[in-house]
């Protein structure tokens, strides 16, 4: 009897470690939640959720906005870049330049934008009472602008990302719903 207790537990660590070894790890966060390009996932929040929990699931889906992705090679000059997912924040004909704030051209991003991440929807509560929205996000006015972290290594160019503070500095941008 005892063999047919170890046999069975032996099946059932075996079909364990299958299970585990199918699973999605980490390492390949966000790409295993999608599908053909297209995000195959859904964010539950619960019904007592606090507010901060529901902006915390708006901004995951914000960030699970590189799973729904098309690739695109631009060429510029003699060089080529590869481009995945995102929305540019100039034109051909009006361009952001060092020290220009980020939302010169475009100041707001809607669902013509991210058809995907900003899609309008419906909201439907306990009682059945449903409610449309629309979503957008407002691009923050930081700068483009060099940068030198470290006297021995050469400048580079970056866009300050701040949470709004004591100093006035501004998000980078805020999504609204």
């Amino acid at each position: 009897m005892s063999k047919k207790i170890i046999v069975g537990l032996i099946s059932a660590l075996m079909a364990l470690g299958l299970a585990i070894a199918a699973a999605p790890n980490l390492s390949t966060y966000p790409t295993f939640l999608g599908e053909d390009g297209q995000l195959n996932a859904i964010i539950v929040v619960g019904q007592d959720a606090k507010p901060e929990d529901v902006v915390a699931a708006a901004d995951i889906a914000v960030g699970l906005g590189e799973v729904s992705t098309v690739e695109k090679t631009v060429t510029v000059s003699t060089a080529a870049a590869t481009v995945t997912g995102g929305v540019s924040l100039d034109t051909s004909a009006s361009r952001i330049y060092l020290n220009d704030s980020i939302d010169n051209v475009k100041d707001t991003l809607t669902s013509s934008d991210l058809p995907t991440i900003l899609a309008d929807g419906t909201l439907v509560d306990d009682d059945g009472n449903e409610y449309d929205y629309t979503q957008y996000i407002e691009v923050g006015s930081n700068r483009v602008s060099f940068a030198q972290e470290d006297t021995e290594e050469d400048p580079v160019l970056e866009i300050a990302m701040y949470t709004k503070d004591e100093s006035g500095a501004q998000p980078l941008y805020t999504l609204k719903v």
